[in-house]
């Protein structure tokens, strides 16, 4: 991993992320200030809301869209280019589910997923920027391979687990929730939560720069928290359902 030298960008870029990750602390301790989407969403009508499908691609479509203007501007590094592929290859998974694998039948708040999708533009244009900060001769080909690997299996994990969610529902008028069963689920609560840690650690280990975590660990804080508030959701609404993990199979 490429240490660079505490310029003032980098100590503003490092200090944005612990000051991130203390916010989602904030915010995801709080019932009333969560993130309101999916089983959190605001039942408050004067709230701003968006239907659950639009709302996702409100997340996912502008990163998606940066992303291959990024691969299109990095064509000559092809270390960076290789991080901005990676990124536009998992917002067009996720905009693929949203269109063909999801059943949605709730609400989003517009203000959370405002900030959602600018937390997702920010966090794709600071990993390709660090990844172009790593010399040319530093970058290891094995931290490469390995971080690539890590990420497709993030990918298939989480890709999976939304497969089994949205056989629960038999049409996008269900809006009844039932416990998830197959997989990992059997296991834990939120499986496609740790399919998307393994490939946000796969991406910082692509992107070969050390200032990549304190932003991983922000995201893995919001996840993880995020999986503990889904634990408790399930536990109160089906008491009789098995007793499993959060996140982490056994441990967590």
């Amino acid at each position: 991993m490429y240490i660079p030298y505490p310029t003032f960008t980098n100590v503003l870029l490092s200090s944005s992320a612990l000051l991130g990750c203390f916010l989602v602390i904030f915010r995801e301790s709080k019932p009333e200030t969560r993130m309101g989407y999916s089983k959190f969403a605001p039942q408050d009508d004067s709230i701003l809301k968006v239907s659950s499908r639009i709302g996702m691609l409100l997340i996912y479509s502008p990163s998606s869209v940066l992303s291959f203007l990024a691969i299109l501007s990095l064509s000559t590094r092809q270390h960076s280019n290789w991080i901005a592929l990676m990124f536009l290859f998992h917002y067009l998974k996720r905009l693929y589910e949203i269109g063909f694998v999801h059943k949605y039948s709730g609400y989003t708040a517009v203000r959370d997923t405002c900030l959602i999708s600018t937390a997702y533009i920010g966090l794709t244009v600071i990993f390709i920027y660090l990844a172009t900060q790593v010399p040319f001769s530093v970058i290891d080909k094995r931290q490469i391979r390995f971080g690539t690997l890590l990420f497709f299996m993030g990918e298939i994990i989480n890709f999976y687990h939304h497969y089994i969610l949205s056989n629960l529902r038999k049409s996008n008028h269900d809006s009844g929730y039932k416990i998830p069963e197959g997989g990992l689920f059997k296991f834990v609560w939120c499986p496609h939560y740790l399919g998307e840690i393994i490939t946000l650690c796969g991406l910082s280990i692509v992107t070969q720069n050390v200032l990549t975590f304190p932003f991983l660990i922000s995201c893995i804080v919001y996840l993880s928290l995020r999986a503990l508030n889904t634990k408790s959701w399930y536990q109160n609404r089906f008491p009789a359902a098995s007793i499993r993990a959060a996140l982490i199979p056994g441990l967590f």
